[in-house]
């Protein structure tokens, strides 16, 4: 069999932009991490102070984890459908997992991207799984939903996520009258809570006085609370950032915090 001769797929040109471009990440993320690092020095000993153990796992009591996944949406004659399948798991006990399998449909939005259809569909519908999970079940102590919850999406008044405050304040008051605690387990996070804790609005100067506009979503990312807590805690280590109706400064902390954020957003727009 002959050899086969290969092809240059992309010209030269191309491959020396890209190494120029891999180049230029690498320097702002060298200098990036060179500017943090007292920043770091100054955050370590305040986050080791409050670090805590998580105690050993015990059996005697009940979780039920609340998930869900979906297929596509599929566009039929003008609008968007899918499904979406929706599971109660219980955890020590060895009791069958809770199913279902719900249909959502809904007309075309030229405002809303495809995509965002069944991610709000299912977010409501683990919640009012959660929400039935609370009036018709005594045997459980913790209720776990797999995302956020409160859900963040419930600040925003978009016709896509109407009702969805309604829906998870419900949620909140019912725990609360049966003594049930509620969960959610945010896996993918981008905040700088840890960093504003013991910063606060420090923390912004810090970001918008990095020595080059390039490095500033570096350093942003470099304070993030997964790379933080990566740095300064150990397995089985935690710190208790605050609640969400904790005093901080004249508001309360995720108030203060979320505010600050977009304020910064609205002014690097501007």
């Amino acid at each position: 069999m002959s050899e086969e001769e290969w092809e240059e797929v992309l010209d030269p040109d191309v491959y020396s932009i890209a190494l120029d471009k891999a180049v230029g990440i690498v320097n702002a993320m060298k200098k990036a991490w060179e500017y943090v690092q007292p920043v770091y020095e100054k955050l370590e000993d305040k986050i080791r102070s409050e670090v805590r153990i998580l105690r050993e796992p015990s059996n005697s009591y009940n979780v039920i984890a609340v998930d869900s996944t979906f297929t596509p949406t599929i566009s039929l004659r003008g609008i968007r459908t899918g499904f979406i399948l929706l599971a109660a798991v219980t955890y020590p006990k060895p009791e069958r997992p809770l199913f279902r399998l719900k249909t959502f449909k809904d007309k075309f939005d030229e405002e809303e991207e495809p995509s965002s259809l069944p991610s709000a569909v299912a977010k409501k519908a683990e919640i009012l799984v959660m929400r039935d999970l609370l009036r018709k079940r005594e045997d459980f102590d913790v209720l776990v939903r797999d995302g956020d919850f409160p859900p963040a999406n419930a600040l925003f008044s978009s016709k896509i996520w109407a009702g969805l405050a309604e829906l998870a304040h419900e949620v909140m008051k019912t725990a609360k009258e049966k003594n049930k605690g509620l969960v959610g387990l945010v896996k993918r996070i981008s905040t700088s809570m840890i960093a504003y804790k013991f910063l606060g609005d420090e923390l912004i100067r810090i970001i918008e006085e990095a020595p080059r506009k390039a490095y500033k979503s570096v350093v942003s990312d470099l304070l993030s609370d997964p790379v933080l807590g990566w740095l300064m805690l150990d397995a089985g280590e935690y710190i208790e950032i605050g609640r969400y109706g904790d005093e901080f400064g004249d508001l309360k902390f995720a108030v203060s915090y979320f505010s600050t954020m977009v304020k910064r957003k609205e002014s690097y727009i501007r």
